[in-house]
């Protein structure tokens, strides 16, 4: 449904994914019920009171989710399946042992 939405001729959304396709406990209840992916070029934005459905703004030219890495020299703190949450701790423990 999300998939074939378009503006100005152009299908701007990669992926739709259900709040259990991404969170796991205990972000699960605090996530949105639908995550949206737009392509390349498009910056979504959410709430009901925007008056653009899409644009520009400070956060342009952010990672995405196929094109952003994590590097360490301590890959003995990496979880088995890393997420964005583990981040911060694993450059705590890298940096204060």
């Amino acid at each position: 449904m999300f998939e074939s939405y378009e503006i100005d001729g152009r299908k701007i959304i990669h992926k739709a994914y259900f709040k259990e396709e991404i969170y796991s406990p205990p972000m699960l209840n605090a996530a949105a019920d639908i995550i949206l992916l737009s392509r390349p070029g498009y910056d979504l934005k959410a709430g009901l009171g925007e008056k653009e459905e899409y644009g520009l703004n400070h956060f342009t030219g952010m990672h995405l989710q196929d094109n952003a890495f994590f590097y360490t020299t301590r890959p003995d703190l990496l979880p088995a399946r890393m997420t964005i949450f583990d981040v911060k701790g694993i450059i705590e423990k890298s940096v204060l042992g």
